[in-house]
Order: structure tokens, then C-alpha cells, then sequence
């Protein structure tokens, strides 16, 4: 062999072993987000990323929601409800049957209601991918109502999930900083779009900046800061989708289970003593929002409030976020409330008022067993099979 072919020949052959490598490590790399979930529906614009439907792994249905299996036919006579929001109307930590909208439906079925309710929330997601998820999926199911359950933090956008047992940075955004970037930052995007090596590997950046952010206090208490009006343009664009299909949207606005008690026994440690304000202010900002996109607004946190505990913690797990199989109760009697209100035209566009005026003069109606059994105990913290655990990093 002449000996210019043999310097030659080692590069090809470094450059094939080095292509094997990355292309197992791409490989498993898919399997691990695939194994915790995750699958990326890019034909769908906004959703950022979808769940796994229902095979040996994954407790979803096959539409890769959190509940039982739908039906896009409806059932003459049979009103439907179409609920979307983020990973506290998914159920995160509690059983599929005890999450909000699934017991909202028994609630308004022993009630004598011939009703459906169709849970389409999805852990992580943020304004737009709520909306992406209605104009894509929603309304395949035709609707007669769109609750849309608005949590304090959906005007920050979801760029990163935590993921598997680990908590690995996985990118999902569809923006990037410069600094972040490699090349440039719409190179790094398209990347993360095609690679799972790019995800974790942009995933890695962001956290860190992430961190950092945190350290400084940027953000309202979440490590990053959010953009009212990036939220108010996709709710708009919700409003303006329903109205055109002549379907009505109500937004529903949750904040975490700790704000039960009151601003006086509101403790969340480690989170500061301005959290609890802070997160009646965002559920302010919610009502507002709503107000002026046009839509009526109804908050839980009347029905937290009348509640007889101040929080709804689930065993063992520091979460002043997502409640437990007791706290889903309390939001599903909002819900009900809400769903009644609206059978019964009594849904109004409303402002917030002053926060110091800002306590409920129609406290909720008592549900009965589930309201009076509102303390019992949570049930055991599921595996991360029972309910992937991916959360995006704007939960802090």
C-alpha cells in the first residue's frame, strides 16, 4: 500500500468509529426521552414536545393524555368539556381516577348531568403549547366548552425539562440566547429539533444559566423571568380560535395548594416569605389577562380557602405545587362550579379587584363527602412509570 494511503486510511477509519459512536450515543440518547416519555411532535408547531401514548410503558391513553381513552365521535344529547393546562391538571403525583377533572366529572354525573370531560393537560407546558395543544388536537373533539386551567407560572416559556430519576437537562425550547448558542442561535434550535444529543447538550447550557439566574434573583421566584405579554398574545389567540368556531373559553386560574391557609399560615421553605403574595399576585395577573382577552375567569382559590386545611401536601414530596388526591377534590369543586355557571349563563367577564378587597363574597357551595373528607391522607407517592416525572425548570 503506498504509504500516502495509510495516513488516509486511518482517518477514514477514525472518522467511522467516531460516526459509530455518536450515532449510538444519539441512539440511546432518543431511548432514554422515549423510556421517561417524551416524543416530539414537530408537525405540530408550539407543542414543543408530547407524551408517549398508551403502550407497555406508559399509563396514558393512545392520544398521549393523561386519561381514559377519548372519543372524537359525540354522543347526541351528551355535553363535552375539553380541560388544558400544565402538569397540576395532568395529576402529577396522584392517580389517574383522583385528578381534578376526572372527579369533576363524577361530581357533575351524580348531579344527574349527562356530561363528558376530556383531560388534555400535559405536565411542563407553558401558554403556548396550551394553545398549540387546542388548535392541533382540541378541537378534534368538539367541544361544547374549553376550560383552559391557567397556572401562575404559563407566562414564562418552557425551555427545559428535568428528566428520568436523574433530573437530566433535556432543551425544548424554540428560542436560545446568543450566548447560549452554538454557531448561531437558530442553528442550535434546528439542532435540538433533529438531535437528542443537541437537546441535552443545549439542556446542559441552559441549566446552568438557569442556575446562575437563580443565584442572582432574576424572575419571580423562578429562576426566569416571565413575559406578560408573550401570554397575552397566545390567550388571545385562544380567545379569537374559540370565537371563531362559536365554542366558549373560560380560564380557570390555579396557584399552588399552599395559598389554602391564607396569606397568615403560608410557609414554603426555602421559597422566601414574599412567595405566597407573589402567587396571589400571579393569579391576579391570570384574572386580568383573562379580562382583557375577552373571557370569563373563575379562581380556585375561593375553594382552596374553604377548605378545612391550609395545604395539600403528598407524602413525603416538598411540593407547595401539586396537590394530593384531597386538593385535585377541591379544584375539581371549582371546576364543577365553573361547568355549572356556564350551563347556567351565569359566567361574566370580571376584573381583579384591589388585593386588598380581593376576598370571595360567594364562597363555594360544600360538595359534600368531598370536601368533608378533604383531610384524609394522600396517597403513597407513585413510581416514576405511574406518572413520568419530567419537570420543566420555570417550576423552579
Amino acid at each position: 500500500m503506498p504509504s500516502w494511503k495509510q495516513p488516509l486510511l486511518a482517518s477514514c477509519l477514525g472518522l467511522a468509529v467516531a460516526g459509530g459512536l455518536v450515532a449510538v450515543a444519539e441512539h440511546r440518547a432518543r431511548e432514554f426521552e422515549r423510556s421517561n416519555g417524551m416524543v416530539f411532535p414537530w408537525h405540530e408547531p408550539g407543542r414543543k414536545f408530547a407524551l408517549v401514548p398508551k403502550d407497555e410503558l406508559s399509563p396514558l391513553n393512545s392520544a398521549g393524555f393523561n386519561d381514559r381513552e377519548f372519543e372524537e365521535a359525540r354522543t347526541p344529547g351528551r355535553t363535552r368539556v375539553v380541560v388544558l393546562g400544565d402538569s397540576v391538571t395532568y395529576g402529577s403525583g396522584v392517580p389517574t381516577a383522583e385528578v381534578y377533572p376526572r372527579v369533576a366529572e363524577g361530581l357533575l354525573r351524580e348531579r344527574g348531568q349527562d356530561l363528558e370531560i376530556y383531560n388534555l393537560a400535559i405536565y411542563g407546558y407553558d401558554v403556548e403549547q396550551v394553545a398549540a395543544t387546542l388548535r392541533h388536537v382540541g378541537w378534534r373533539y368538539q367541544p361544547d366548552l374549553v376550560v383552559y386551567a391557567a397556572f401562575t407560572n404559563d407566562h414564562i416559556p418552557t425551555r427545559l425539562l428535568r428528566v428520568g430519576s436523574e433530573g437530566l437537562p433535556v432543551f425544548v425550547g424554540v428560542e436560545l440566547e446568543e450566548e447560549l448558542a452554538v454557531l448561531s442561535p437558530e442553528l442550535s434550535v434546528a439542532a435540538a429539533r433533529t438531535s437528542a444529543l443537541a437537546r441535552r447538550f443545549l439542556g446542559a447550557r441552559v441549566a446552568r444559566a438557569l442556575a446562575a439566574s437563580r443565584e442572582a434573583g432574576s424572575g419571580r421566584g423562578a429562576g426566569q423571568p416571565g413575559d406578560e405579554s408573550w401570554f397575552q398574545e397566545h390567550l388571545e389567540a385562544m380567545a379569537a380560535d374559540a370565537a371563531d368556531r362559536g365554542v366558549p373559553l373560560v380560564v380557570y386560574g390555579l396557584g399552588p395548594h399552599v395559598l389554602a391557609g391564607g396569606e397568615a399560615t403560608c410557609e414554603v421553605e426555602g421559597r422566601g416569605e414574599l412567595f405566597c403574595a407573589q402567587q396571589r399576585l400571579e393569579v391576579d395577573r391570570l384574572h386580568q389577562a383573562a379580562h382583557d382577552a375577552g373571557l370569563p375567569f373563575l379562581s380556585a382559590l375561593p375553594f382552596y380557602e374553604a377548605a378545612p386545611q391550609t395545604s395539600f401536601y403528598r407524602d413525603e414530596v416538598d411540593d407547595p405545587h401539586h396537590p394530593n388526591a384531597a386538593g385535585h377534590e377541591v379544584l375539581a369543586a371549582g371546576l364543577a362550579r365553573l361547568v355549572e355557571d356556564w350551563q347556567a349563563g351565569a359566567l361574566e367577564l370580571s376584573a381583579p379587584a384591589p388585593r386588598a378587597e380581593q376576598r370571595s363574597t360567594r364562597p363555594p357551595k360544600k360538595q359534600g363527602r368531598h370536601l368533608e373528607d378533604g383531610a384524609r391522607e394522600s396517597r403513597p407517592k407513585k413510581s416514576s412509570r405511574d406518572h413520568p416525572p419530567p419537570s420543566r425548570a420555570r417550576d423552579g
